[in-house]
């Protein structure tokens, strides 16, 4: 199967920040099947600002259920 991760960044801070890293951890209840990570740059990011992103995954761990995104 195919997944595609969607999500928004949202800089709640008060200084501009970047992003430079999309860690992904594939679950099955508790279990951890996997782990990948995709170059993400993204900013400089305003305060209050936001932006999207999107990642498609070929291939995931066969049995994820869970998708579990850390920008980092």
């Amino acid at each position: 199967g195919r997944y595609v991760v969607r999500g928004q960044l949202v800089n709640n801070g008060k200084a501009a920040g970047s992003t430079t890293v999309l860690r992904l951890t594939f679950k099955r209840n508790d279990d951890v099947l996997g782990e990948r990570s995709f170059p993400m740059v993204e900013g400089p990011l305003p305060p209050g600002g936001r932006t999207n992103f999107s990642q498609a995954l070929d291939d995931p761990p066969s049995g994820t259920t869970d998708i579990v995104p850390v920008v980092e």
